[in-house]
């Protein structure tokens, strides 16, 4: 899934007070006026170095990708010390705002038709500082430090009163006379360093499923902000792709099955290795829990073939009769006796049965006829002939009045 996010970030200078325009993802920068070095985390706050904003519950890339293209991201805004503007936005040229093509795997720049260019930057230490999910930033581009003269105001040396003139040295500038250093007081410095526009970059994503679902479970769905429309649909579909790429990569080995993810699996048409790998991931308790709901026939075969009598068990309640009914293990006639719809001729020869806990099975059943009942209301093993006599089929007396005991 592709997302671009356009980030437009300037940093004040602590010396000069300046804006210094922030060209792409750097912890420092020289003050584009006085060169001091410009801390960039710092002036961020709590967003130090980018990382801390894009990964709490207002993770700006999930609210790029339910907002709309355009849109401002949360931390748009202003301190004493940055200004910082982020909207979902594609790369697009500078010299004619044309919408630039996603760059080419390893490319160093975008064109444009026009012949403008934009550098790319790849993942790096410093990206990844900034966001482990980041494909590439595009747009960065060492900003040049402007010149900056006193000329068109007069001002005089503190040291000899002749008016000073020539280049700044940051803040400070320095008398052809009397070579005295002369620092600029505000009133003054103000109109000569005015701040310099900001220079849009572009965050570029693309996250796979895992990455998805990471940005999904860090976030709470019942705040504000994602309960109102588009953002609650929006961010429902992007559960239920997050959702549909962690089957497949659980299905490819990547990633542990849990039962609700089992569920959903084993409703799904499995090749047979798929149905192996997700039965390798399943207790008999799992299985259990599986019964009621469509599963694969695949994954059918393979509880029918174990050598486990419980997980065969599991298969005779699910599975095609005729494969169990001559099963040699008890345990496994007696689950396929429990099963809905039972042909007659089974529960028939089922009563019939060398196991007790077959013939159990059988005389709880409520579809059990009466004939069978009573059969089995004499039966010589006592849980059988109690399951018969508490049959609700058989209301009370009935096989007395019938059967004459």
């Amino acid at each position: 899934m592709h997302v671009g996010i356009e980030v437009e970030l300037a940093a004040r200078c602590v010396r000069c007070l300046v804006l210094t325009p922030v060209d792409g993802i750097r912890e420092q920068v020289p003050c584009i006026a006085c060169a001091t070095t410009v801390d960039v985390s710092g002036a961020l706050g709590e967003s130090a170095g980018g990382t801390s904003y894009l990964f709490d519950d207002k993770d700006v890339v999930l609210e790029a990708l339910v907002g709309d293209a355009g849109a401002e991201l949360f931390r748009t805004g202003s301190t004493d010390r940055a200004v910082l503007a982020m909207r979902r936005a594609e790369p697009s040229c500078r010299a004619c705002a044309a919408a630039l093509a996603p760059p080419a795997p390893g490319a160093a720049q975008v064109a444009c038709a026009c012949g403008a260019r934009l550098a790319v930057r790849w993942p790096d230490a410093s990206t990844r500082g900034w966001d482990l999910r980041l494909s590439c930033v595009v747009g960065e581009s060492p900003l040049e430090r402007p010149e900056r003269a006193v000329s068109g105001l007069v001002i005089p040396c503190g040291g000899c009163g002749a008016p000073l003139s020539g280049t700044l040295n940051g803040r400070t500038i320095t008398c052809e006379y009397c070579k005295q250093p002369n620092f600029l007081p505000e009133s003054i410095w103000s109109h000569i360093a005015a701040d310099t526009p900001a220079v849009p970059f572009y965050l570029l994503y693309e996250l796979d499923g895992a990455a998805l679902a990471k940005m999904l479970d860090r976030i709470d769905p019942t705040r504000p902000r994602w309960r109102k429309e588009p953002a609650k649909s929006r961010l429902a579909e992007l559960r239920r792709q997050a959702s549909a790429a962690r089957l497949e990569r659980a299905l490819q080995g990547d990633g542990a099955i849990d039962l609700e993810m089992a569920k959903q699996l084993a409703a799904r048409d499995l090749t047979a290795a798929e149905a192996k790998h997700v039965d390798n991931r399943l207790s008999n308790v799992d299985r259990e829990k599986l019964v009621g709901q469509r599963i694969a026939q695949q994954l059918v075969d393979l509880w029918a073939q174990s050598s486990d009598v419980g997980t065969r068990a599991i298969a005779a309640r699910v599975g095609n009769i005729a494969r169990f009914v001559d099963d040699p293990e008890a345990d496994v006639r007696a689950a396929l006796a429990h099963r809905k719809h039972l042909p007659a001729a089974v529960i028939e020869r089922y009563a019939k049965d060398s196991a007790s806990q077959v013939r159990a099975a059988i005389a709880a059943r409520h579809d059990c006829p009466i004939e069978i009942l009573k059969q089995l209301r004499r039966d010589g093993d006592h849980h059988v002939a109690e399951a018969a006599r508490a049959n609700p089929a058989a209301p009370p007396g009935l096989l007395a009045r019938l059967f004459g005991g």
